[in-house]
């Protein structure tokens, strides 16, 4: 069915003709936990049914092995944790990715830490708790919105923190990157308990469900495998990735309100008074991402906090904002975008065309009024995704499992005081994602090689593997590659110059155009 359509006058009557439906806003229902406690007169049948839960429990449990039951640490070991804990010399923390753990001097955690809080027009060090201050305006801002019939008496106890915890920053060593003599840090607030909590939870319900109707939205490696599969390849085209670095700290302030505006206006059927709402919510949060480290306060003033629960939807949205401005518009580089799916901020292309049209494609993106900057690569042989190798072979794709050089085996140990069901199938979990990654049975026997002896590695029996590899042996990749129908959304096709861009119609600019509509 090939339609001409005049988008701004018949957009509307197109989509209900379709079945295609735009975004409704619909929130959460959000309330403070219950405190009620049953009023019972007559405790005799709730007494009884307790003893004979109780004499039912006994029954099951073998009480003298549940008594024997042996620790999995020795004495040693746990003395040197206990050791290792109490040094204040030493910070010890998880990798940044790859499952390692990193051990530093505490001098220099700080001065990894302080370089990054000196980036500039990103944070202030602060003269004192902010807390009470913060909490004072919080109370404020709930009374108005309350007043104004935008939220609820149960919604208004929620997000109110009388008494917060204010957050505290730690980071992640990024030893997976090439450095000198200190790596790059990742920066996490831990915000648990602090006076925007509430608000956070509630921004991201209101927005978290606008995610995965964007044009570039990647669920997931599955969904990467998926579209690769539907690509027909051609002798031509190359592949490439773009990083979008340090997404999270260089959105601005500014930038993130315009994005809840500018997502709402032309993703939601209604932009009412709960969606102001939702910006003053942002707009508080923003402003007050203040945190504890080292002893001292300090305030993020640029970006979003890294842990906040809206902080990857407002991400995601924030790169449809661009790309809608940047991607889904004409520019001199469209008929050389084959394919640009983005999983968060990392993007997959596949281009059409040499690789210094690439590199003068990255300059384009590059030239932006958005303060975020891309680093590309492109190659005609393989290319590295998520947890894939993408390699052409002979004029077609084939995918393997890729693992970065840092990563070790962090498995859980077969010793581990998890429920055996949960042991023994944690076997099956590893070698059906090689089943799904690998295109090629050469691969897939490669993949299942290292698996074997990463679990032997942690302590799993040769029948426990063996086991796991059987349920998986017979499927093929293509078994594994299910989409989930729920995270999948009605959409249509349009071609501009020869070229198709997937595209909700709902996500179209109003701006008036003919195209040629292609339903799917």
């Amino acid at each position: 069915m090939s339609l001409n359509v005049d988008t701004a006058s018949t957009s509307n009557g197109l989509q209900q003709e379709l079945g295609i439906h735009q975004h409704n806003f619909e929130m959460m229902e959000h309330k403070p936990r219950s405190k009620f406690v049953p009023a019972i007169t007559d405790a005799t049948v709730i007494d009884t049914f307790y003893q004979a839960v109780i004499q039912d429990i006994h029954k099951q449990i073998d009480r003298s092995q549940f008594q024997s039951t042996k620790s999995n640490l020795t004495l040693s070991e746990k003395t040197a944790l206990k050791n290792l804990a109490e040094d204040t010399s030493i910070v010890i923390k998880e990798a940044d990715k790859g499952g390692n753990i990193v051990i530093l001097n505490t001098a220099d955690y700080i001065t990894m830490a302080n370089e990054h809080l000196s980036t500039p027009g990103c944070y202030q060090l602060l003269p004192g708790n902010p807390t009470k201050e913060t909490v004072s305006e919080l109370k404020v801002l709930l009374y108005d919105c309350h007043s104004r019939g935008t939220l609820t008496d149960e919604e208004k106890a929620f997000l109110y923190r009388p008494n917060p915890v204010i957050p505290t920053m730690y980071f992640l060593p990024k030893i997976h990157k090439a450095y000198t003599t200190l790596p790059q840090v990742r920066p996490i607030m831990s915000g648990l308990g602090w006076a925007t909590e509430g608000l956070s939870q509630y921004i991201d319900s209101a927005i978290k469900d606008m995610v995965p109707a964007l044009p570039a939205y990647l669920r997931d490696s599955t969904q990467t495998l998926e579209i690769l599969h539907q690509l027909k390849w051609c002798p031509n085209y190359l592949l490439a990735t773009f990083d979008v670095k340090a997404l999270y700290t260089s959105i601005q302030h500014r930038l993130a309100l315009q994005t809840i505006d500018y997502t709402f206006r032309n993703h939601s059927a209604s932009h009412s008074q709960h969606v102001y709402m939702i910006k003053d919510f942002l707009h508080f949060t923003l402003a007050h991402n203040q945190f504890l480290f080292n002893n001292q306060y300090h305030l993020q003033t640029k970006g979003v906090a890294m842990g906040a629960t809206y902080a990857p939807s407002l991400a995601n949205l924030f790169m449809g904002f661009f790309e809608d401005k940047h991607i889904y518009t004409d520019h001199p580089y469209k008929q050389n975008l084959i394919v640009w799916r983005r999983y968060i901020d990392d993007v997959l292309v596949i281009w059409n065309g040499t690789s210094s049209s690439f590199v003068g494609f990255s300059e384009y993106l590059n030239r932006n009024n958005f303060g975020i900057e891309f680093s590309g690569h492109v190659s005609s042989q393989s290319m590295e995704f998520l947890d894939l190798q993408i390699n052409i072979v002979n004029g077609e794709l084939q995918t393997q499992t890729f693992r970065k050089p840092t990563t070790v085996n962090a498995m859980l140990h077969a010793s581990s005081c998890h429920k055996k069901s949960v042991i023994s199938n944690i076997p099956f979990g590893e070698f059906y994602r090689a089943r799904r990654n690998c295109s090629t049975d050469m691969a897939f026997q490669h993949e299942c090689r290292m698996i074997r002896r990463r679990f032997y590695e942690r302590g799993y029996s040769s029948q426990c593997i063996k086991q796991g590899f059987n349920r998986i042996n017979t499927f093929t990749q293509d078994q594994t590659l299910v989409t989930n129908t729920e995270s999948t959304r009605p959409s249509l096709e349009y071609v501009v110059h020869n070229e198709i861009f997937r595209r909700p119609l709902y996500a179209l600019s109003p701006v008036k155009q003919t195209l040629a509509f292609v339903e799917t």
